[in-house]
């Protein structure tokens, strides 16, 4: 018990540690890339970067949600097979995530953010087949060397766009560059130590393993989908229903939002596989999952605390006088978020009775609750409009988590599955 207890410290400590510079380093990017864009460009380049987000999620056909659960068990050699597997349907479907975005692009008639948008596309092909790398190093509760690598493509990606800000670049393709050269750093330091912990060859790919992996990966896929559609429909909806100054102040609201609860990954990251994922009857995982939820709860309360206080003046600083409108939606996403952190909680245990069907569903209905809030509030109310559709999301998506683990845990008990 006291060994597992000091691997989740030392997984917690690491990814705390690159939490830490993503928080610092995604803040003063965000400031940068503001103040030389200013409230209208800043809130079209967030809209790109949302559109490329939901695209990218096409590539999410195998994630983290079957590997990791996989890996933990499997001997070296059945490892490798399982990463290879993984990494080529990962590379497979990122060039499909790439030609639908560059085709939705040239047909959205968005010709001010083409570039932009092929430059910010190519990153998906960096980024998502490597996070297999990341996912392995996940179920292995060892952290540390990805933390590492994914530190210094953050620390890099700063020094451009500072250098670019210097230089007093105003054009929205040129920044796409640093995300792109942040992808490619990230993406090599990752290959790095896959060869280092796996320097011969030895499990080989196969094409009714990656069948496999992605019949597994499936059901997950379409709840990623639709769950990475619901976290840029925002802002997609207020580019096209409200106004470029609208979204420049919701966009850097939601980015100093983003800085904090990209905290709950940290933590479910950290925790889920120890208190949940491992758990070998049901109940362990009950008493995993309630400490997991309540470690969630309290730590989203914890930071709309001290965020309501500390983070609009932050937000001032950072962004300058022209964002102080977006003050007021900070502060009301903050206490919204705290839904965030406990859905997060909730959703590992229908990862880990491999409910991906549920997920999907789940995500669906959120859709299908915060698509009207956004059409009927954003016309009248702009960005608040697009604060109420945030909050009404995430507090559906816990009820239906919470009655989707009722029904299973009664299912459990009373049939024995």
């Amino acid at each position: 018990m006291i060994s597992v207890k000091r691997r989740l410290a030392g997984n917690v400590a690491w990814l705390l540690g690159e939490y830490l510079i993503k928080l610092l380093s995604g803040l003063l990017v965000g400031a940068l890339v503001a103040r030389s864009l200013g409230v209208e460009g800043y809130g079209v380049f967030q809209y790109s970067l949302g559109l490329v987000l939901v695209f990218s999620s096409i590539s999410f056909v195998c994630g983290s949600e079957v590997v990791v659960p996989r890996v933990i068990s499997l001997p070296k050699v059945e490892k490798e097979e399982l990463i290879k597997n993984a990494f080529i349907l990962r590379v497979l479907f990122s060039v499909l995530a790439v030609i639908l975005l560059l085709l939705f692009d040239s047909f959205s008639g968005e010709r001010a953010t083409a570039s932009l948008i092929v430059i910010l596309g190519l990153t998906i092909l960096f980024n998502e087949p490597s996070a297999i790398v990341s996912a392995w190093l996940q179920g292995e509760s060892n952290n540390r060397p990805k933390t590492v690598v994914a530190n210094v493509a953050s620390i890099v990606k700063v020094l451009l766009v500072y250098l670019l800000y210097e230089i007093q670049v105003r054009g929205l393709y040129a920044y796409g560059f640093a995300w792109l050269i942040e992808s490619i750093i990230l993406a090599v330091g990752l290959a790095y130590i896959y060869k280092r912990h796996f320097p011969t060859a030895g499990g080989r790919w196969s094409f009714s393993g990656v069948k496999e992996l992605f019949s597994a990966g499936l059901p997950f896929f379409g709840a990623i989908v639709l769950n990475y559609l619901y976290l840029r429909l925002d802002l997609v909806l207020l580019r096209h229903l409200g106004t470029k100054t609208a979204l420049g102040y919701y966009a850097s609201a939601m980015q100093v939002l983003l800085a904090t609860t990209a905290l709950s990954g940290v933590f479910i990251s950290a925790a889920a596989p120890l208190l949940v994922y491992r758990a070998n009857n049901g109940i362990q995982e009950k008493k995993g999952l309630i400490i997991l939820l309540l470690g969630a709860l309290m730590l989203g309360a914890s930071v709309a605390i001290v965020g309501f206080f500390l983070l609009p003046w932050l937000l001032t600083v950072l962004f300058g006088e022209r964002f102080i409108g977006a003050i007021p939606l900070l502060r009301w996403l903050l206490f919204g978020s705290i839904f965030l952190y406990v859905d997060a909680a909730l959703s590992v245990f229908l990862i880990k009775r491999r409910r991906g069907h549920l997920l999907a569903i789940k995500w669906l209905i959120v859709i299908l609750v915060s698509l009207p809030v956004h059409i009927y509030f954003i016309p009248k109310y702009l960005e608040y409009g697009a604060v109420m559709g945030y909050v009404a999301g995430y507090v559906a998506a816990c009820i239906i988590s919470f009655l989707f683990i009722f029904h299973i845990r009664k299912e459990t008990l009373t049939y024995g599955v």
